[in-house]
């Protein structure tokens, strides 16, 4: 036999529960039961229903009922039979049992029954009640509150809005928040547990006032100071922070020193403090000035960034870059603000360590800035990591040093190599200008082209040294560079004019570059034997020798190299004779060619070769000769058929004399003459088949 459990989440608030039988095996006839609230500060039983066959006694905390089962309405073997239902009122926020206790319990064969008890559970759950505190309401910014949860029936989680802005700030139960601006800030709190949830909302529940304040404006960052110097340090406030305030120097975030122990804070919310560094004052640049109020040292400030401290003595010379050579004197010049010192100490320095000391005790200088020629010994050794360092002997931390490196070598020069005097240029070509170096004369070179002393025109700006010990640049020829015999060339470092060099001798600029082939002119015939002679005509400079290629049509049939080119814009060459082998042709044609710039050339038109012929111009048919007559014979020819002829006299087919090695005769013509004879006794018709020595006629 059990209760069933009851819950309610207000006071006042009833739920019911019943009393049920598990199980009735022989039926039921009646029974007696008392119903205990054990806790009654947490509920107590308001009402009682139960089946027809039941009636109540007192309903009280505890209640007895009593009921019989005259109609045996409970069979045997039912089961959940209610007994009766409850209703029970809760008083207050808590749990409390609910007990039954048997006071007689038969059933229908009216034998008594002793059923195991179940009791039952009445809870009272309320939602909580959202509450808090904070240990401050009001203070000036920045403002941290400590808020305390002060909420009831026990919520589980917490949800917190300091600025009730709808933005979800917190969880925590017992939070802290810091207001950093100033302003009336209302808060509110919702807490949560099982049974619901419950707001709090405090309207300007947080005052944030402005307050005191104190802000260094400077030095904010990025100043540099020198050793000496007087300097303003200057700050603004707010509030009541008292009449004065302390100045102090921080290094990084080390304090260093204590500038004024107690500055007047100045006046309408500003104030200042002149402060000279003093020479001895550590070179660095990671300083800070904080300022802080006397009276309340909660308000302090410090400078945003940090500023720097520099010698007031400075290297001007050399600063890093320089080249310098052995056996030379240099200035050494530094500048100075207010007074370090009367006299200075000059290191050179090698890699950053003090090599020798040059002047122990040299005068500081004048009007702000000292100078001290040194002669550097031949014997300086050459290198790149040289510094000068000078110092005041007074105030030994007044001191700097070259900020880069300088160096000792040979001095650098620059060597102009082609063009160096003699060659010639011609118009609309491209040249290839030359040079050498030593040292470093700098990594770009000024190149440009004079005419007698006068800049005729700037070829490159600043082209590459070069590398290895040399260099080049190529560049065009404008067709439009006056022709002229007075050109040079000059080479300057970009940065240092001193390094600089001419061609040693005058070039010449010509017009453009050309060759054109003049003979054997088109459509000549030349002769086997004779001489072939190749004549061309040129301008500009195409190099001081041409090749001649002879060819007929496509074929080469011989190669003349490096023939001299001529002069005066003319040049010829003879090949002696046309041997006599050279196929006969009417499309022979003469190519000369630059040796030097092969792309300067030309063909001649076409001209035939033909072999040398001989004409009989007497008798040449129908003459007639008296028998003991002379016989005179002659002809021309064309073509070198030779020195000599052979003369033969037929008599039809019958050879009647053969003249051997007769001269063959002066410009073209030859003549022979038989002297008279005694008489022939032959007489008809003869021919004169005359013939070369050389070249038989055919």
């Amino acid at each position: 036999m059990s209760i069933e459990d009851g819950q309610v989440d207000a006071i006042g608030g009833t739920d019911t529960v019943n009393i049920v039988l598990d199980s009735a095996p022989n039926g039921l006839a009646g029974y007696s039961i008392n119903i205990t609230v054990v806790n009654t500060s947490v509920a107590t039983i308001c009402g009682i229903s139960f089946p027809s066959w039941a009636y109540p006694t007192n309903i009280l905390h505890s209640v007895k009922i009593t009921a019989l089962d005259p109609y045996e309405t409970v069979q045997d073997g039912a089961t959940d039979v209610l007994f009766a239902t409850v209703s029970i009122r809760g008083l207050a926020e808590g749990e409390t049992s609910v007990n039954l206790a048997v006071n007689l319990f038969s059933d229908d064969d009216d034998i008594d029954i002793t059923p195991t008890i179940s009791p039952g559970i009445f809870a009272v759950m309320l939602p909580p009640v959202a509450n808090f505190t904070a240990n401050t309401t009001s203070g000036y910014a920045p403002l941290t509150v400590q808020f305390t949860d002060l909420s009831t029936e026990e919520p589980t989680s917490w949800s917190w809005d300091f600025e009730n802005d709808g933005t979800l700030d917190s969880t925590v139960q017992n939070p802290v928040f810091t207001y950093a601006t100033p302003g009336l800030y209302t808060v509110k709190l919702t807490a949560t547990n099982s049974k619901g949830s419950d707001s709090e909302v405090r309207t300007n529940y947080i005052t944030v006032s402005s307050g005191p304040s104190l802000a260094v404006t400077t030095p904010h960052g990025g100043e540099i100071w020198t050793q000496g110097s007087s300097q303003t340090l200057a700050w603004t406030y707010s509030g009541e922070l008292g009449s004065s305030v302390k100045i102090g120097i921080l290094k990084g975030i080390t304090p260093l020193a204590t500038l004024a122990s107690s500055a007047s804070i100045g006046k309408g919310g500003s104030g200042s403090y002149l402060f000279t560094f003093p020479y001895y004052t550590p070179l660095a640049n990671d300083y800070k000035i904080r300022i802080t109020s006397n009276a309340n040292p909660a308000y302090s400030d410090t400078s945003d960034a940090a500023f720097s401290i520099t010698s007031a003595i400075t290297v001007a010379s050399p600063n890093g870059g320089e080249t310098w050579q052995p056996s030379t004197t240099q200035t050494l010049r530094w500048d100075y603000t207010d007074s370090p010192g009367d006299t200075v100490r000059i290191e050179i320095l090698r890699s950053g360590a003090a090599l020798v000391t040059l002047a122990s005790s040299a005068p500081l200088g004048t009007g702000g800035s000292g100078s001290l020629n040194f002669p550097f010994p031949s014997y300086t050794p050459f290198g790149t990591e040289y510094q000068i360092k000078v110092t005041s002997n007074t105030y030994p931390a007044c001191t700097d040093t070259s900020d880069g490196y300088f160096a000792f070598s040979l001095l650098p020069s620059i060597t102009v190599t082609a063009p160096n005097g003699g060659e010639t240029w011609s118009q609309n070509s491209t040249q290839t200008i030359q040079g050498s170096y030593t040292e470093n004369p700098g990594s770009t070179l000024r190149i440009e082209l004079l005419r007698g002393t006068t800049v005729q025109q700037v070829i490159t700006a600043g082209t590459s040294l070069g590398s290895g010990g040399s260099g080049s640049f190529s560049c065009a020829v404008p067709a439009s560079l006056p022709l002229g015999s007075d050109y040079k060339i000059r080479v300057t470092s970009t940065s240092n004019a001193s390094y600089t060099d001419t061609s040693d001798a005058a070039f010449t600029v010509s017009e453009p570059t050309s060759i054109r082939v003049v003979a054997p002119e088109g459509g000549a015939t030349l002769y086997r034997g004779d001489p072939l002679v190749m004549n061309w005509s040129y301008t500009g400079t195409p190099g001081p020798t041409v090749t001649i290629e002879v060819f007929k049509g496509p074929l080469k049939m011989a190669t003349l190299p490096n023939i001299p080119v001529g002069s005066g814009g003319n040049g010829t060459f003879s090949v002696k004779q046309i041997p006599a082998g050279t196929p006969v042709g009417a499309d022979y044609t003469v190519t000369v060619t630059s040796t030097l710039s092969p792309t300067i050339t030309d063909t001649g038109d076409a001209f035939a070769i033909s072999g040398p012929t001989i004409h009989v111009a007497s008798p040449n048919g129908g003459d007639t000769f008296p028998r003991g007559g002379p016989l005179a014979m002659s002809r021309t020819y064309e073509g070198n058929p030779g020195s000599t002829v052979n003369i033969e006299v037929y008599r039809g087919e019958g050879r009647m004399a053969t003249l051997q090695n007769i001269p063959v005769g002066p410009d073209g013509a030859g003549s022979y003459s038989v002297p008279a004879s005694p008489p022939i006794k032959y007489s008809g018709r003869y021919r004169l088949p005359d013939q070369g020595n050389k070249y038989p006629l055919r």
